[in-house]
């Protein structure tokens, strides 16, 4: 390819220079021009002699022949020495791309034996050559001109010529050598071969019949001749002429051969004697090979599911005539990743089961199912499933005890994880957060339940402050949520302070009063009596009977459940001496009397939990929650 090297040095840069040409192309007359116009059209010259010396990158010769040939066809007024220069270039250049592809021609009909073509070309060659030459010779004293009209210096394009006309010089001398080997070869007996096939489609492994015959130029068939045949990369086989001059074979494309066109090739080489009488010949039959269709059938049970659930792919794979295949591998892919492989059976069918990955994304994915032979007689075939996934949301339920709460007391928080369907969650971590402060954690119960009891703060600010359930699941593919409520903090520090004040101020009051008033004697004291003995309760009085028809004497559910607390205290207070005090909470008086008697803990604080629900919270108490109360208290009864 030395003509596309040398073109690439010349022709980019007339497309680059259009508009440059574009202007020379309207320069005045040589009688007319002024110094100045003279001086700016030499600057323009010069630069499109630059441009093709530089340029030298580009291959596409017929997209160069194209713009070459746009700047050539400007219209312009007068002669101009650059204009002519690379018309003549153009002309030339077009005759040696003909010369290059005519002579790639030639030699490839003197290796197939066509040796009338190769004349034919040949004598193509030879006017192209004798066309292509004056208009070299021209090329330098073009540049001349250019150089004397517009004063530029044309070395570099100079040196371009020079390089022209070596590959020039090399052409001539490859059509030389065309010339003396067909003159050698004129007086040897011309040959013909012609070959055909009974089909032009055929499969792999599929029986393919050609025939052909060998001719002398003059149509006498040649007899006993060895026809060798050749076909696929490495496949060959030998027949020899019948009387008649004719051979035929059978042949095949084994698996493995390329699809699409492939060429059978029917070549005569004299032997012996009859080298010295013939020329050898060959003859190329082109046919299309194709592997065998195969279609596959197949579907996705379920065609929605969630991450982890069971999923099949069934289906079958057939050949052509509805054949089942067996014993086929079958890939199935989920979106770009391998779920694995299955293999058909005698009928064809195959099934796969898998579970649909924890990282699938919510909505539609596509499940491939392929069969990618490997040397095998059938072609590849392939189905696209549509699988959507659908990853289960969830909804948190909260329920506090009271909505206004002092700072440092216990809040308590009891709620429900489900699944966007109703179905209760239990996997994961509930995180409870105070406005955006983590108070505490909790893992979700079995029947997606949890209970909290959070201590509000002691620093937290007098207003509303947001309380927030966060609900984090285990599994990355369950999605989380969140639930919040207002509550009212009153600051216990503040108030306390405040109480006090106040009651300082009052006691300071009444103090200035009394001393202002005048004397006034008081009676003196009643006299008392000894004080009367207190006797303790006896067991009948916490008998079952006595403490189950206090607890029924209450009217409602909420008040048996305050009243059970109540007698739980009194029961307490006789076994084990521990007094309940005003100022603590029900939470601080188990504290303590569980450190005393841990035995009691378990039953004791299950009935302050519903105790604080019954007393704090618009939690609806039922029977079931005051029937468990009583019944902790008579456990407790029999305990102390």
């Amino acid at each position: 390819m030395i003509i596309l090297a040398i073109v690439s040095l010349i022709l980019p840069g007339f497309y680059l220079g259009i508009p440059i040409m574009a202007g020379l192309a309207h320069r005045p007359a040589p009688g007319k021009l002024r110094y100045s116009d003279a001086q700016q059209s030499g600057t323009q010259a010069g630069a499109i002699l630059a441009r093709l010396s530089e340029t030298m990158d580009t291959t596409d010769l017929g997209l160069l022949r194209s713009r070459l040939k746009g700047v050539v066809h400007l219209a312009g007024i007068g002669e101009d020495p650059v204009k002519e220069y690379v018309w003549v270039m153009s002309e030339f250049l077009g005759n040696m791309t003909q010369i290059e592809t005519k002579l790639n021609q030639t030699h490839a009909f003197l290796a197939s034996g066509d040796r009338r073509q190769a004349k034919e070309d040949l004598d193509q060659l030879e006017r192209l050559r004798d066309e292509a030459k004056p208009l070299l010779s021209s090329l330098p004293g073009l540049l001349s001109e250019v150089e004397d009209y517009y004063k530029v210096d044309a070395s570099a394009q100079r040196q371009k010529v020079l390089e022209l006309q070596s590959v020039f010089s090399e052409y001539s001398v490859e059509i030389g050598k065309l010339e003396s080997e067909l003159q050698v070869q004129q007086g040897l007996i011309y040959t013909m071969l012609t070959l055909s096939s009974s089909m032009q489609l055929v499969f792999v492994e599929e029986s393919l019949s050609v025939h052909g015959a060998l001719e002398m130029q003059n149509g006498t068939a040649l007899a006993g001749r060895n026809i060798t045949l050749s076909w696929d990369w490495n496949m060959t086989l030998m027949r020899t002429t019948d009387f008649s001059g004719k051979f035929e074979a059978d042949l095949s494309f084994p698996v493995g051969a390329e699809a699409g066109s492939n060429a059978i090739q029917a070549k005569f080489e004299p032997q012996g004697s009859d080298g010295s009488v013939y020329l050898g010949c060959r003859a190329t039959l082109e046919v299309q090979v194709a592997y065998w269709p195969s279609v596959i059938k197949a579907e996705v049970k379920p065609a929605t599911s969630r991450p982890l659930d069971p999923v099949e792919v069934s289906g079958i794979l057939l050949g052509p005539g509805g054949i089942p295949l067996n014993g086929k591998v079958i890939e199935v892919n989920f979106d770009n990743s391998s779920l694995g492989n299955a293999v058909t059976d005698a009928t064809g069918h195959f099934l796969l089961g898998f579970q649909v990955p924890t990282s699938a994304s919510n909505g539609t994915h596509s499940l491939t199912v392929a069969f990618v032979p490997a040397l095998d007689r059938y072609s590849g075939s392939n189905l696209t499933l549509t699988l959507t996934v659908e990853l289960p949301g969830t909804r948190t339920e909260m329920l506090l005890d009271r909505t206004r709460v002092f700072s440092g007391t216990v809040l308590t928080l009891n709620g429900t994880v489900r699944l966007a369907n109703g179905t209760a969650w239990r996997y994961g971590r509930v995180h409870v957060y105070l406005d955006d402060s983590l108070l505490t954690n909790a893992v979700v119960m079995e029947d997606g339940a949890f209970l909290l009891a959070v201590q509000v703060p002691p620093n937290a600010s007098f207003g509303f402050h947001t309380v927030r359930v966060q609900y984090s699941p285990d599994e990355a593919w369950v999605g989380g949520s969140e639930v919040v409520a207002q509550v009212y903090v009153y600051n216990t520090l503040v108030l306390v302070i405040a109480v006090a004040g106040v009651a300082a101020a009052s006691s300071s009051g009444a103090y200035a009063i009394v001393r202002s008033r005048r004397a006034a004697k008081l009676p003196p004291p009643e006299l008392f009596g000894p004080p009367p003995i207190m006797r303790p309760p006896t067991r009948e009085e916490y008998s079952t009977e006595s403490l189950t028809a206090a607890i029924q004497a209450e009217h409602d559910d909420a008040a048996k459940v305050r009243r059970s607390y109540r007698l739980a205290q009194s029961l307490l207070e006789q076994g084990t001496g521990e007094v309940p005090r005003g100022s603590e909470t029900h939470w601080e008086y188990f504290s303590r009397i569980a450190s005393k008697s841990p035995q009691l803990a378990d039953r004791l604080r299950r009935l302050v939990e519903l105790y604080e629900l019954a007393e704090y919270s618009q939690f609806p108490i039922g029977a079931d929650h005051s029937r468990e109360a009583m019944e902790i208290v008579l456990r407790l009864r029999e305990r102390v």
